[in-house]
């Protein structure tokens, strides 16, 4: 990871042997243009947040560069570990003893200047989120450490305004013989770090926790042990294991249940006013295996009077039996105020379906169906792909790093372990469409028809 950033930059180990003075480094160097996919638990905050600013300032204490996280608090988190080293790490100040804090011009959490003999104004590090300001005209170096997360490599919007700070304002700010990199584990095959890669320029490292014959003998995990691999496949699916520990990017899309047929909202874009509110509950049957249970799931959301569908969050927990999924219901339902609530007709329904009757005012039904999961599902994404079910993207259980999510089951199917979430949001469509057609003006022959006919 380290050799592939560094490499052909004025901070290349290799260049700086042949070149030690930093202007015929710089010189005899060109920028380097790069992004890597790094799987989870591999180190790379480690070894490119922070072993690599650490190494640019004790070669060159008029470095200037800048950490770059989804958020500027994500970015503050390596600049502690760096200020740390500066201050305390022996092996280092006697390695590298003009490397020294300068707490007169600058030394807090999110910027620090080392001593320098340049007059600059600009720290030597400084931190900000993707969406946030960078100081000064010129840097030596920009490295984005997961840059984006989920909602914003999902939003089209978001991710191509990431993309235009970045190549139009982020890349236009390092000097020769600099370094510019995005790296971070697979969102998505178009988000910034995959873009960036197919871009002119860039070179691309795409690393995976298990050997593809490259490194050694194939198949067998690179850093982590087979046992912890063994366990995230079985516990994620394959689908989210292909893409957050194999940065797969042809599998994040899933087979069944695409990724693109999704559509998201802000908040604002919500008319929260105009919403009756509906749920889907899918209660935890026991039928998983005692380490894997399935969870008792809750989708809710609200219809407008036009038709139009809001998917708003999704919830749900594996330890929830009848009477605590029945409590977590009933504070939503207190919330909300819920018109009609579906409970999927599993072996234990009915009892959850009258442990709601005879403890709350939830509106539950039983709903039964006949028809195999497939069937339902597909037709279920038919309302998704044409936008008559719009979902909230911050919305509670979407997506995120949580263990369960509904963007996650939505692309592991049908090779996920858990669908609970899809199934709570089948039944909460269910419930929303029930009776759910706008009413037409009763005019022409229709008016007429009623008009005459007679009711005994």
């Amino acid at each position: 990871m380290v050799y592939h950033l560094l490499e052909g930059t004025r901070f290349d180990p290799e260049v700086i042997k042949e070149y030690p003075r930093p202007a015929d480094a710089k010189e005899h160097s060109s920028i380097g243009f790069r992004t890597l996919w790094i799987p989870i638990e591999h180190t790379k905050t480690t070894w490119l947040s922070i072993v690599i600013p650490l190494w640019t300032l004790a070669v060159d204490q008029e470095t200037m560069g800048a950490l770059l996280g989804n958020r500027q608090a994500d970015a503050m988190k390596p600049l502690g570990v760096i200020k740390w080293h500066i201050e305390f790490n022996q092996l280092l100040n006697a390695e590298f003893p003009e490397l020294r804090p300068d707490f007169n011009a600058g030394w807090d959490n999110s910027r620090i200047f080392v001593e320098r003999k340049s007059r600059s104004k600009d720290p030597s590090i400084q931190t900000s989120g993707i969406t946030g300001t960078i100081q000064g005209a010129r840097l030596d170096w920009i490295l984005g450490d997961d840059v984006q997360d989920r909602t914003r490599a999902l939003s089209e919007v978001k991710n191509q305004a990431d993309q235009e700070v970045w190549q139009e304002i982020n890349e236009n700010r390092i000097v020769d013989g600099g370094l510019i990199a995005s790296y971070g584990t697979l969102q998505t095959s178009a988000d910034l770090t995959g873009t960036l890669s197919r871009s002119e320029g860039y070179k691309h490292m795409h690393l995976s926790a298990i050997n593809d014959g490259k490194y050694g003998e194939a198949g067998t995990p690179i850093w982590l042990s087979s046992k912890r691999i063994s366990e995230a496949r079985s516990r994620q699916g394959e689908r989210r294991f292909a893409r957050k520990y194999l940065n797969d990017a042809k599998d994040e899309g899933g087979k069944k249940l695409k990724a693109e047929w999704l559509h998201f909202v802000t908040s604002r874009q919500v008319p929260w006013k105009e919403l009756t509110w509906y749920a889907g509950v899918d209660p935890a049957t026991g039928e998983a295996e005692v380490a894997d249970p399935d969870e008792y799931a809750i989708a809710y959301g609200g219809r407008t009077p036009d038709g139009q569908v809001y998917l708003i969050g999704t919830m749900g927990k594996y330890h929830w039996n009848i009477f605590e999924g029945t409590k977590q219901l009933q504070k939503l339902h207190e919330k909300r105020s819920f018109r009609r609530v579906a409970v999927e007709a599993v072996t234990f329904s009915v009892a959850a379906k009258q442990d709601m009757w005879m403890h709350t005012n939830i509106p539950a039904y039983k709903s039964t169906t006949t028809k195999e999961k497939d069937i339902r599902f597909e037709t279920m994404a038919g309302h998704f792909e044409t936008k008559r079910v719009l979902i909230l993207e911050s919305g509670e259980g979407i997506y995120g790093d949580e263990e369960e999510n509904f963007y996650d089951q939505w692309i592991d199917y049908d090779e996920g372990r858990h669908d609970d979430r899809i199934d709570a949001t089948e039944k909460f469509l269910e419930a929303c469409m029930i009776s759910g057609t706008v009413v037409q003006p009763k005019t022409g022959r229709i008016r007429d028809a009623l008009t005459k006919a007679r009711f005994s």
